[in-house]
């Protein structure tokens, strides 16, 4: 599924909430197959490949996700701030940027995640985009679990955390997303006492690192076009995480969590 296509008579990216059947045809610009119009009042308007599918471009995006696009898109459009805006953009050779904008003379590819990509896929995407002189930012759809006091990243969520220096963007409405710091979360073991070949041992009593929890610290809600700045990047790698060189866009608040 796409919310762009070309139509064949003029070469020209449509959009697919635009057009309309009769304007067809349309085809794949990342396989250059023929694409059907799907418009709807519960579906956001797409367009789709014809079966069997064998084209990656839009696999695994769902409806929240096509949402989220579509409306950091229009709330670009309408930023003075922005001079370009583009919806499914080519960046390079293995990366379309959900959204491409020209921010203040900086293009910035804004990435809205998809559960499926891995650490790896995220990485090499993000490495593309700094070659390509692009800076990149990567947005997560809501979760209601950060409302909790704790909460288990994934790996992908993980790896934005380390890339942004301790921060994961969460998308709000239109062009404002919510940073988080995923802070470290303490277990209370529970006194406990027990036997041990007759004799009797007491253990617990105390906190100690969860490994998989983690406390979040909500930032103050952000906007795209007003309050990010491009950041130039070095590799940087831990036993688990490899982040490569990178341009990344990040907000320019100061830490909130170190006055946690």
């Amino acid at each position: 599924m796409s919310l762009t296509a070309i139509r064949n008579a003029d070469g020209t990216k449509v959009e697919a909430r635009n057009v309309r059947k009769a304007g067809g045809p349309y085809h794949c610009q990342g396989c250059g197959e023929v694409l059907t119009l799907k418009k709807g009042r519960v579906v956001v308007h797409h367009f789709a490949h014809r079966p069997p599918v064998t084209c990656g471009w839009g696999l695994g995006e769902s409806a929240e996700h096509y949402d989220a696009k579509m409306a950091i898109f229009d709330a670009l459009c309408t930023d003075p701030a922005v001079s370009d805006v583009r919806l499914e953009a080519p960046v390079g050779d293995i990366a379309v940027a959900d959204v491409l904008a020209l921010i203040r003379s900086q293009w910035v590819a804004i990435e809205v995640q998809r559960s499926e990509l891995t650490a790896a896929q995220i990485a090499r995407r993000t490495a593309n985009y700094h070659a390509m002189g692009v800076s990149v930012l990567w947005v997560a759809l809501p979760c209601p679990g950060l409302a909790h006091e704790r909460y288990s990243p994934s790996v992908w969520e993980k790896w934005v955390h380390y890339a942004y220096f301790g921060r994961i963007y969460y998308w709000t409405h239109g062009q404002v997303v919510t940073p988080y710091h995923m802070d470290e979360h303490a277990l209370y073991m529970e006194p406990r006492r027990w036997f041990d070949v007759g004799n009797l041992r007491y253990g617990g009593g105390y906190e100690r690192r969860s490994r998989r929890w983690r406390t979040p610290l909500k930032g103050a809600p952000v906007v795209i076009g007003s309050h990010f700045q491009a950041r130039r990047c070095a590799g940087r790698n831990t036993k688990t995480m490899a982040v490569p060189a990178c341009t990344l866009y990040i907000d320019r608040q100061p830490a909130w969590w170190t006055a946690a």
